[in-house]
């Protein structure tokens, strides 16, 4: 035999002697798999605790934030109520001036500052009058209670403001109530 066909035959000897044979190698695979299973099973129990917390921290996180929200609705309310509090006195000045004069106009005079100031204050925490009178008619904003016979260029327009109507955070917190002009019937 050749020197080349000797180390062929050798070198192929060679790895069937380290293969393993499967008696020997079936508890270490075992073991090695149990390792494994004991790694994956610490690190599940790793993102449960992790999870665990997160979720614990989002429930604080969301308690406080509820929290937060009321504080600051409080705080809105007790300003909202101060202000209030203030045409509630001028209320009270104003009864008591006229049950002491006879000037019906400086009566009327004094009430209408009060009452503009409280529509001040209102405005000032996001409250809007409906635009009514001279309007077209706008059933989202207006509520008809009475036609009223009127010259061409007013039909469809509110003729007279009943009361007055509010619009708050962009919805109508209060609609209008109002006359419409409608065409007269009869004209020549």
């Amino acid at each position: 035999m050749s020197e080349k066909n000797k180390e062929s035959i050798e070198n192929k000897a060679e790895p069937e002697q380290s293969l393993p044979r499967p008696q020997d190698s079936l508890p270490k695979r075992i073991e090695e798999l149990e390792e494994a299973l004991r790694q994956e099973h610490e690190k599940a129990e790793n993102y449960f605790k992790r999870l665990q917390y997160m979720q614990a921290d989002f429930e604080n996180y969301r308690k406080r934030v509820e929290k937060e929200r009321i504080e600051m609705n409080k705080a809105s309310l007790q300003r909202l109520i101060a202000n209030l509090l203030s045409v509630a006195d001028e209320l009270e000045l104003a009864i008591h001036m006229a049950s002491k004069s006879d000037d019906r106009q400086q009566i009327v005079k004094g009430i209408e500052v009060i009452l503009n100031k409280f529509y001040e204050i209102l405005h000032a925490e996001g409250l809007q009058v409906i635009k009514a009178e001279g309007e077209y008619f706008d059933p989202n904003l207006h509520e008809a209670v009475e036609s009223v016979e009127v010259e061409d260029d007013k039909v469809g327009k509110v003729v007279q403001e009943m009361r007055k109507g509010f619009i708050f955070d962009g919805k109508v917190l209060r609609p209008s109530v109002v006359k419409v002009g409608i065409q007269g019937g009869d004209r020549k």
